[in-house]
């Protein structure tokens, strides 16, 4: 209940991340520590014994353990670094605290809650606010915009795009191509009537993601529709072959009208060059450069990184692109924009083989379990439309909390029976 308060927690866009950097460690760090005081207490008082403790807290999963190397990596990478900002972060303030925040909440409630059904709708609840808010500034109203500025403002009088009550609208396109599986696949799966009220936000969060069309929310979410309708539909051997083949003649038929029509600009004339062997590290808003920059710079920190959250102190050559409005910008480079990469960089290699296994467990549990529990196919759908995204997007204050109590959750239902 109070992570779903978190998605409405905002002020106007010029602080609202301070804002939820604020909240996140009330939130989510008022957990972690409430859930260590109770097992203190009840060690104190003798309700457990110090033996039950290692117990209670050793890991039950390969998920677990893969996080908890992760976790090791990462405050070895803190402990080597020569900037004192690992502890707290510098600019995305994703210091080691706060990766050690992520970490806790996915195992205390892997390990501590129970899913209930009421959770699936007053989630849709809060997702509806926040669509509602996006309509309304989609009608130009200037709604946690400075004033007199609205949405269409961006890259005119400012210079990057905000939507709802998250910000960024890559961020907001993390938060939906998480949140969209979560409606969609229960409103198929689940038998009472009142699921159907999940249509609402489902359909605000849809028309959301399209109408800011973030190339990472709509790869997720083609990757969602790829993954998960056979299971949700339970389809059999020849219904999947069938629907694969539809979905790569479809997949086919959209490169080959990029590849034969010529765009000039945007998204589609980017995917047009690139096709004909015409690329350039300006494409993706720059992502191809920052890439390139930060992959050159890997190999000098290359097992434990240079610690959380401190690429600015690398000095990466900067990105420089020209505007229509603002005419040459220069943007420092910070993160990688892409999560993998981003953890490459800062924690090492031993950090990023560790996040990368508990990915593959995810998938791999998914794929084996997900036409077998509802619960699965739900969270693992969510996850891989929110991991999707990492690609090209970086973890965030304002959106990582809702990915890691879900993978909290899925680790939860993945292994159930091992857990009981």
């Amino acid at each position: 209940m109070l992570l779903m308060t978190f998605l409405l927690i905002c002020s106007e866009y010029g602080t609202i991340f301070a804002t939820k950097v604020t909240f996140f460690y009330i939130i989510c760090g008022g957990y972690v520590a409430l859930i260590l005081l109770l097992c203190l207490e009840s060690l104190l008082v003798g309700m457990i014994k110090p033996r039950d403790v290692l117990k209670i807290f050793a890991p039950s999963s390969l998920l677990q353990i893969f996080m908890l190397f992760y976790l090791g990596f990462t405050l070895i990478s803190a402990f080597l670094s020569e900037y004192p900002t690992v502890w707290t972060g510098l600019e995305r303030k994703e210091g080691f605290g706060t990766i050690a925040i992520y970490v806790l909440c996915f195992y205390f409630v892997a390990r501590f809650i129970r899913a209930q059904k009421w959770m699936i709708y007053f989630f849709g609840a809060f997702v509806t606010i926040f669509g509602v808010i996006s309509v309304i500034q989609f009608c130009g109203i200037s709604f946690l915009y400075p004033k007199g500025m609205n949405y269409y403002d961006a890259y005119t009088k400012y210079s990057s795009a905000h939507i709802g009550t998250l910000g960024n609208v890559d961020f907001a396109a993390a938060f939906l191509a998480l949140a969209i599986p979560i409606f969609l696949v229960y409103i198929v799966k689940a038998e009472e009537k009142q699921r159907f009220y999940l249509l609402v936000p489902l359909l605000l969060s849809l028309g959301v993601m399209l109408k800011i069309w973030v190339l990472s929310g709509i790869i997720g979410i083609l990757a969602i529709f790829a993954v998960t309708i056979p299971p949700a539909f339970s389809f059999k051997r020849k219904g999947i072959i069938i629907y694969w083949s539809v979905f790569v003649f479809f997949m086919l038929i959209g490169l080959a009208t990029i590849y034969f029509v010529r765009l000039d600009g945007g998204l589609f004339g980017e995917l047009h060059n690139i096709l004909h062997g015409n690329i350039s590290e300006s494409f993706g808003t720059g992502r191809l450069y920052i890439w390139h920059q930060v992959l050159s710079r890997i190999p000098d920190n290359l097992f434990f990184g240079t610690g959380p959250d401190t690429m600015l102190y690398a000095n990466i050559e900067p990105f420089y692109r020209t505007d229509p409005v603002y005419g040459g910008i220069i943007a420092l480079i910070e993160s990688a924009h892409n999560e993998y990469l981003n953890i490459l960089f800062h924690q090492g290699i031993f950090a990023f083989l560790s996040y990368v296994c508990a990915v593959m467990t995810v998938v791999i549990q998914f794929f084996k379990n997900a036409s077998k529990s509802r619960e699965v196919l739900i969270l693992g759908a969510a996850l891989i439309g929110y991991l999707v995204c990492a690609f090209f997007g970086i973890s965030t204050l304002a959106t990582a909390p809702f990915f890691w109590v879900c993978l909290g959750f899925f680790d939860k239902y993945s292994n159930k029976e091992k857990i009981k």
